[in-house]
């Protein structure tokens, strides 16, 4: 999803139709989760992609990825280029859905402590290998984190 994927020239109702396949019923679905796409029909249908900030278009493509209904997402660095504000509410949008649809999320995150909040496994990778694994079963979890990245004479931000 990175770059944000939609399709400028369409309105906002036309890219949801393009991506759920018709099924405006899995268009009235996804809406709740979207506060700016809670919007009657007519009111998306006149608002074209190419119209909105980074973080609407970032929900929109997000949006419009969950509409295809995919076992697994791969999330790249989801909020970079976001305010602070609109990734609490990226995050808080990827909360509900996970609790109402079977999806598993690979989130590749720079803010470790950000995806501790939010994945119940981590990986912490250093050179393609993975270097600390946690699990929502581990003790302190921050504090292993931290460990590593302070304390691990083989990192090489030492």
């Amino acid at each position: 999803m990175q770059g944000a994927p939609v399709f400028d020239q369409l309105t906002l109702w036309e890219n949801l139709v393009l991506a759920a396949n018709g099924d405006t019923g899995a268009i009235a679905g996804i809406q709740k989760h979207f506060p700016f796409l809670n919007h009657p029909r007519s009111t998306l249908a006149r608002q074209r992609a190419d119209k909105l900030s980074g973080g609407q278009r970032y929900q929109l493509a997000l949006a419009m990825s969950i509409l295809k209904k995919p076992k697994m997402m791969v999330l790249d660095e989801p909020r970079a280029g976001l305010s602070p504000a609109a990734t609490q509410d990226l995050y808080a949008i990827l909360r509900s859905i996970c609790a109402e649809q079977p999806v598993s999320i690979i989130l590749i995150e720079q803010n470790g402590m950000l995806a501790l909040d939010f994945c119940p496994t981590v990986h912490i990778l250093q050179q393609g290998r993975t270097q600390v694994p946690l699990t929502d079963k581990t003790a302190d979890r921050h504090s292993a984190i931290e460990q590593f990245w302070f304390h691990n004479t083989n990192n090489h931000l030492n």
